[in-house]
């Protein structure tokens, strides 16, 4: 989860810069924020696709929109790198215990918001269906992205 109006904030200390003036440096990537951003680019693909792969069903998606996803990702990856831009990809760790209540929380939000994309979905109301699927979203599983990654 991010920060709420953290970008707003640090507006005015903010200027415009284009990947080549990071040439030689290190970027911190969030890598499940790009995971995240690629639903809502793939409009051509079922809204609740990755959402039913998360949960474990993986006969509902098929090879070809899994690794749009992941190559989404992987092709920002790819531009920064051929710029000369090394990438620091980080991807979200282990659960902490003190946030074990509110993570149990999102998890059933996410769950509930899951259900709603499949209900819209269902009754061919994608734009709302699309709306829950951003609430519900974690990103492709992480293990298919590390083997990707590697």
């Amino acid at each position: 989860m991010g920060i709420s109006g953290l970008l707003l904030t640090l507006k005015s200390v903010t200027s415009s810069k284009t990947i080549l003036d990071y040439r030689g440096m290190l970027a911190g990537v969030d890598a499940m924020g790009w995971i995240h951003r690629s639903i809502h680019s793939n409009h051509s693909k079922s809204v609740v696709a990755l959402a039913h792969y998360q949960l474990g069903a993986t006969t509902t998606i098929d090879e070809k929109t899994k690794a749009f996803f992941i190559n989404y990702v992987l092709k920002r990856c790819d531009l920064l790198s051929n710029n000369g831009v090394d990438l620091l990809m980080v991807i979200d760790g282990a659960p902490l215990i003190s946030k074990r209540l509110t993570d149990q929380k999102r998890r059933e939000d996410r769950r509930a918001s899951y259900k709603k994309a499949v209900n819209f979905e269902q009754r061919g109301d994608l734009k709302e269906a699309r709306k829950f699927v951003s609430r519900r979203n974690r990103g492709a599983k992480r293990s298919d992205f590390y083997y990707r990654c590697r």
